[in-house]
């Protein structure tokens, strides 16, 4: 498709032409809701038990992950599908240092379909 063909409106613009600016504002469409904060732990008889602050983010649920490598991750999903606490516990870690990561999710629809939006991660390191 050549330049001339495509309206001068949607010209060198990226993404897609029907996502408006109040989409943006309201925090759909590619911004994330916000994450939840402070997040802690208390191990107990082997157990980690990880609790963190809301995410400000109506209708917020959470995704938990965890790492045997640090920040380097590879992250592994520990919650297969979205949980509504703020608490997770973590019955069979591994032995050593773990980081966790806790992602905040809000679904969102559009004109075009629902999708799940993700917020930026909040980290922990348990030893």
């Amino acid at each position: 498709m050549h330049n001339s063909t495509i309206p001068a409106s949607t010209r060198n613009k990226p993404g897609d032409p029907s996502i408006s600016a109040e989409d943006i504002r309201r925090g759909g469409l590619g911004i994330g809701p916000a994450p939840a904060s402070i997040l802690i732990s208390v191990v107990t008889a082997g157990n980690v038990t990880l609790n963190w602050i809301p995410s400000p983010e109506t209708g917020a649920n959470y995704f938990v992950y965890r790492s045997t490598n640090g920040l380097d991750g590879p992250f592994n999903k520990l919650t297969p599908t979205a949980i509504c606490n703020c608490a997770y516990t973590d019955n069979s870690p591994p032995a050593g240092a773990k980081c966790y990561m806790v992602r905040a999710l809000k679904m969102v629809d559009s004109g075009s379909g629902s999708y799940t939006n993700l917020s930026q991660g909040i980290f922990l390191n348990v030893n």
